[in-house]
């Protein structure tokens, strides 16, 4: 992940780290250019090499629907933080996210399959499920950025299993 920045120094995994985090929170490109002193093309190459690098580390699997003493687990995670614990079932918070990206060109079969005409850009669809502590649990990228969150979800492979009643009665997503 060494690359050089205008001045001849490298780039530390930190600042790598730091510049994707505040892109994917929604930080302006020519910020992070400005705040890390990174080229345009170093900001984008960057968010490629921190997304892969997550990608090979990090294995995220929700739990299996069967297996009621790990929902049981995330549930009282919710539940003992609830005002005054009553929240009782919630095994993860799911949302979707619109991530901005440059045109995939070549990259991809279609390129136009990531274009958002009503946001006149470039994007990815990601639906995520958190736990409690707000950490990843599950995610996926498969649906098209123009598809509405709740039909990604629908069209995700645990949606279709949440949606044939496979995850146990007494639990639920929010």
């Amino acid at each position: 992940m060494a690359a050089r920045r205008r001045a001849g120094q490298l780039i530390s995994p930190h600042v790598r780290l730091a510049a994707a985090l505040r892109y994917l929170a929604g930080g302006d490109p020519l910020d992070l250019q400005l705040i890390y002193s990174l080229s345009r093309n170093e900001v984008y190459r960057n968010l490629s090499l921190v997304t892969d690098a997550i990608n090979d580390h990090l294995k995220l699997e929700y739990p299996d629907l069967n297996d009621v003493e790990a929902l049981r687990a995330i549930s009282d995670e919710f539940q003992a933080h609830s005002r005054g614990q009553v929240w009782k079932g919630q095994v993860g918070a799911i949302d979707g996210v619109h991530i901005a990206m440059r045109n995939p060109g070549v990259a991809v079969p279609d390129a136009k399959n990531y274009y958002v005409a009503r946001k006149a850009e470039f994007a990815m669809l990601c639906i995520a499920i958190c736990d409690y502590r707000r950490r990843f649990i599950y995610y996926d990228i498969s649906a098209a950025p123009t598809t509405h969150d709740s039909m990604a979800w629908a069209n995700s492979d645990l949606g279709q299993r949440v949606m044939k009643g496979e995850l146990p009665s007494e639990f639920f997503l929010n």
